[in-house]
């Protein structure tokens, strides 16, 4: 404390320094010291703020803090002219806060709001695709047309099961079809819909048991598989045909095995 004034250290600009190690600054030959450069300093602030009385050297601390966190704001009457008395650096550090938190509102608000279009317009646009697809299903003659239109509903039913809802009898009708192609896409299908067990685990055991062709059995081991450990009640098939077709090496009973096998370690949690 000095006369009842607080003095800190004043931290120079590099133009503050060049004002001060001038040759008419100088004293006695050295650099001015910390002292007389502030009350030079003090009068040049003095001058550039006329009406201004206070001349104690002393206290130039805080009129040269003010004096370079000095800011222009627009007034009541949106003139611009210059905020009197100038702004303290507290009032400028809360005011920039407030300014962040609403910026970081706007965003979040336009993030949620983002989200909200971007999934109603999600949901619509695969609405369609559901029904261009049940009706390439129903209404194709070509086999690969409709085996295609089944691998894709499976993919939509493991993202929401209800989009392919409507499309479902569509589904169980095609593990019927003469085209063994189609009829293990179905079975794979159904797996994928979240069908309960007692629905359509049963239709894919018996196509696992009883169908001729190596490819639906095939496709009915990975629907099963597909259902996960709600299809127990299938293990039993599932690890007979595995013991059937152990050591083959190559062709379809190969796979198969790998078919069956796999089911068997999903279903029991042992594998994803």
């Amino acid at each position: 404390m000095r006369h009842g004034c607080f003095v800190a250290r004043v931290e120079t600009s590099p133009a503050e320094n060049a004002v001060r190690n001038m040759p008419g600054n100088r004293v006695s030959g050295e650099r001015a010291s910390p002292s007389v450069f502030r009350q030079r300093v003090w009068r040049g602030v003095q001058a550039q703020r006329p009406g201004s009385r206070n001349e104690n050297p002393h206290s130039c601390v805080e009129p040269v803090r003010e004096f370079r966190c000095s800011v222009k704001k627009q007034g009541a009457s949106g003139s611009g002219r210059a905020a009197s008395p100038d702004l303290p650096f507290a009032e400028l550090s809360m005011g920039a806060t407030k300014l962040m938190r609403a910026m970081c509102a706007i965003a979040l608000f336009n993030g949620a709001l983002f989200l909200c279009v971007k999934d109603e317009a999600f949901a619509g646009e695969k609405e369609e695709r559901v029904k261009k697809l049940t009706a390439d299903l129903r209404k194709s003659k070509d086999a690969k047309a409709r085996v295609t239109a089944l691998q894709e509903l499976g993919e939509l039913a493991q993202i929401k099961k209800s989009l392919v809802q409507d499309s479902l009898p569509d589904i169980y009708k095609a593990a019927e079809d003469k085209d063994p192609g189609v009829r293990a896409a179905a079975a794979e299908t159904l797996g994928k819909a979240d069908e309960p067990y007692e629905k359509a685990g049963e239709i894919l055991v018996k196509m696992l048991k009883d169908d001729k062709e190596t490819g639906v059995k095939i496709g009915a081991a990975k629907g099963l598989a597909a259902m996960g450990m709600t299809a127990k009640a299938a293990l039993p098939a599932l690890q007979g045909v595995a013991k059937e077709t152990k050591g083959e090496k190559k062709g379809p009973l190969s796979q198969l095995n790998k078919a069956a096998t796999s089911a068997v370690q999903v279903i029991k949690g042992m594998r994803k």
